[in-house]
């Protein structure tokens, strides 16, 4: 029987300690999909050398780079979503030319809309796809108006729960005394819901469209991010163009 590979955390202060220690340019990556998006940079980059090093996640990343006076001596850049700053705004103390930001959500946002996914879909499954798009976004508005307000909201729920689950839906779509619907914010949402909806939920409502039982030809979110990336469109571009400055 195989063994399963075993995540290895990796504290910020070792990751701090492999910059200090380190005499090549490097390319602080969050890790999971960016890494597999962000490979070619080492290939784009190669005359200088250049590593990647995935932090394991935004907040250890931020972390990383709030201790950038600790390593100096290497140009160093990092790349992160903006995550729910896409619709607050990115604060002052991270807006700087080696802190390079996504354009939508997450990076999953900005292959989505470079890679033009929807294309793939039929005019049925278009037309079915905006119908459960409509109903996620009426349920995830809510859930970030209440996040943004500090109540400890779960906005990562997975679509399949907020469309499939009757319960849920219903539960989580009660307003409390006093609430009102934030129908301003759905609005917002909707009107580019390729920037604003989390990338890790806008993808699996797409892959309900083009990996159902039965269709033709059947879709992996994994394989079209990396034709996306491969392809490297408009956004994707922008990311590497930002990164030119730094290292280049």
């Amino acid at each position: 029987m195989g063994s399963k590979r075993r995540v290895v955390d990796i504290s910020v202060d070792e990751l701090v300690s492999v910059l200090k220690r380190s005499s090549l340019p490097t390319l602080v990556t969050e890790g999971g999909d960016d890494v597999v998006v962000l490979r070619e940079a080492e290939f784009f980059f190669s005359s200088i050398g250049l590593g990647l090093l995935p932090a394991g996640g935004r907040e250890k990343l931020l972390k990383i780079y709030d201790r950038r006076q600790e390593f100096v001596g290497i140009p160093v850049a990092f790349v992160t979503d903006q995550d729910l700053w896409v619709l607050t705004g990115v604060p002052n103390e991270y807006v700087a030319d080696v802190l390079v930001f996504t354009w939508g959500y997450s990076i999953e946002n900005d292959l989505y809309q470079d890679g033009n996914f929807e294309r793939l879909l039929s005019k049925k499954e278009r037309r079915n796809f905006f119908d459960e798009l409509n109903i996620f976004v009426r349920w995830y508005a809510l859930a970030v108006h209440r996040y943004l307000s500090g109540k400890p909201e779960r906005i990562r729920t997975h679509p399949n729960y907020v469309l499939d689950d009757n319960n849920f839906s219903s539960k989580e779509a009660v307003l409390e005394n006093g609430e009102f619907y934030p129908e301003e914010l759905f609005e917002k949402i909707m009107g580019n819901y390729q920037m604003y909806v989390r990338g890790k939920s806008l993808l699996p409502l797409l892959m309900r469209h083009l990996s159902y039982s039965g269709r033709s030809a059947r879709h992996n979110h994994m394989s079209l991010l990396e034709l996306a990336a491969s392809d490297r469109g408009k956004l994707l571009q922008s990311i590497y163009d930002k990164l030119s400055a730094v290292f280049l």
